[in-house]
């Protein structure tokens, strides 16, 4: 399976110097600056070969005072009311690759004091949050989310789709991260396992994990296309950098896109510093000349031109008119600078 590291870190920051205490509770440390653990980058996984790490600290060594993270794995909350009574503890999970982390964190008094931080299975931070900005000041950690990624660098956060929130349109789950166009566009849906099928009385299994995005027709009357991507600052890519994405798509033969000339690519496309297009690469299609009920593997490879300021990569559906029918699921999208093997 292919492997990736990606992370994104929500920001929330807010100082916290005097919280709730009474005074005479720390007064000792008013005079201070507050100063983390800093955990290290590398912790010894201690004979664990598979299960993940979040260890939590108190630079005082007196408890996170009443403060707590939860955790959640796939949106489904794993541990709840994780603390430090004194000094630090941890906490040991399971995930797999494409598994999207969160971390919801709420402080308690001298909440600057405390740090976590997650490492993988062989003892490396993967994430790692302090109470101190990037000039040293006091604030509260804040909550973060990672795609686990067991290999190559990942360009895209939750490539997987097992992040998702609801409700667009009313009633559609969405990919945390991505972006849809058009933007009130109504035919895409992430699909968790046992979703009904249309036409069928199957239901749906995900290529890994737990959900993959699902997409199909506008039926507006006209040609139309339909894009799910992630857009990136391009600014400090060089031009003549290769850029690879890959993935898998299926299609249920109740529900084939071979009921006509739809088809699906993963695309990446360049945009100059005022969203003018220049230029687009595209893997080869799938479409009805693929097997029904087969997850089939796409990938393209681009190479960044000259003037790009922005970079979006994602899948794209087509639609030649409203006689075209069926739909696609597509799952676990890797870009990677260079090629892939």
């Amino acid at each position: 399976m292919r492997k990736a590291i990606t992370m994104i870190v929500v920001l929330g920051l807010s100082v916290c110097l005097y919280a709730n205490n009474k005074a005479s509770d720390k007064s000792k440390d008013l005079s201070r600056p507050s100063v983390a653990t800093h955990h290290p980058e590398f912790k010894s996984p201690n004979g664990r070969t598979e299960e993940w790490e979040i260890w939590m600290t108190d630079d005082y060594g007196d408890g996170w005072n009443g403060g707590y993270i939860d955790l959640y794995v796939n949106g489904t909350l794993v541990e709840g009311g994780i603390t430090v009574d004194v000094d630090d503890n941890s906490y040991l999970f399971n995930v797999d690759d494409f598994d999207y982390i969160s971390v919801d964190y709420t402080p308690g008094s001298w909440s600057y004091e405390n740090e976590y931080s997650i490492y993988d299975a062989e003892g490396n931070m993967v994430v790692g949050i302090i109470g101190q900005d990037a000039d040293g000041a006091a604030v509260e950690p804040w909550d973060v989310a990672h795609t686990v990624g067991l290999g190559a660098e990942n360009m895209l956060s939750n490539g997987g789709f097992e992040g998702i929130w609801c409700c667009m349109n009313g009633w559609q789950n969405v990919g945390i991260d991505w972006t849809q166009w058009p933007a009130d566009n109504g035919s895409h849906f992430v699909a968790p396992t046992g979703d009904g099928i249309y036409g069928s009385e199957d239901t749906f299994t995900p290529y890994a994990g737990d959900h993959s995005l699902k997409m199909w027709g506008q039926y507006n009357g006209a040609a139309n296309a339909a894009s799910y991507y992630q857009s990136f600052w391009a600014g400090d890519m060089d031009p003549g950098t290769g850029i690879t994405a890959s993935g898998v798509l299926w299609s249920h033969e109740a529900d084939w896109i071979g009921q006509g000339t739809n088809t699906v690519t993963i695309f990446v496309s360049y945009f100059d510093y005022y969203w003018n297009f220049i230029s687009r690469d595209d893997s080869p299609t799938f479409s009805g000349a693929d097997a029904a009920n087969t997850w089939h593997e796409r990938s393209v490879t681009s190479t960044v031109p000259e003037g790009v300021s922005f970079v979006n990569i994602g899948f794209e559906y087509n639609q030649a008119d409203n006689d075209q029918h069926g739909s696609a699921y597509m799952d676990n999208l890797l870009a990677v600078f260079g090629a892939t093997d």
